[in-house]
């Protein structure tokens, strides 16, 4: 998928697959959030830079909050564990605070969907049935 500078794609999270990420081209900067209530690092947020210099692939599995942001114009190539299923997405707002990802911007361009994302209380409800079946490791 590309994505042109200054594009925040997410943030969200899944229920059941794990997602692959690699930017061979361009930059992409991953915010991720662990959102697993009986993880030991929940709560905790990170950035990580897929950059093609450093060639890496970057796995992010159920449970984490993940979003990407590109700083100038990117290729972001995405492999999914399973099937995409829609109905196992749970979109947060990139912005709340509550998440604590330090971003390097303040503002971003958002798709609709991104942009009507729920605030993180009501994500973490909405994801309160799916927690025991998070691995944790």
């Amino acid at each position: 998928m590309t994505s042109r500078a200054g594009v925040m794609r997410g943030a969200h999270v899944h229920l059941r697959h794990a997602d692959y990420f690699m930017v061979p081209q361009g930059r992409g900067v991953v915010g991720l959030h662990d959102a697993r209530t009986a993880s030991p690092t929940f709560g905790r947020a990170c950035l990580f830079e897929l950059d093609p210099a450093k060639p890496v692939a970057l796995v992010v599995p159920p449970g984490i909050v993940h979003g990407v942001y590109f700083p100038v114009d990117s290729l972001l190539v995405t492999v999914e564990s399973e099937l995409y299923d829609p109905e196992e997405e749970i979109r947060c707002r990139w912005s709340d605070s509550n998440l604590a990802i330090p971003w390097p911007v303040a503002d971003a361009i958002t798709s609709d969907a991104d942009g009507a994302a729920l605030p993180y209380r009501e994500m973490m409800i909405r994801l309160e049935a799916s927690q025991a079946g998070f691995a944790i490791s």
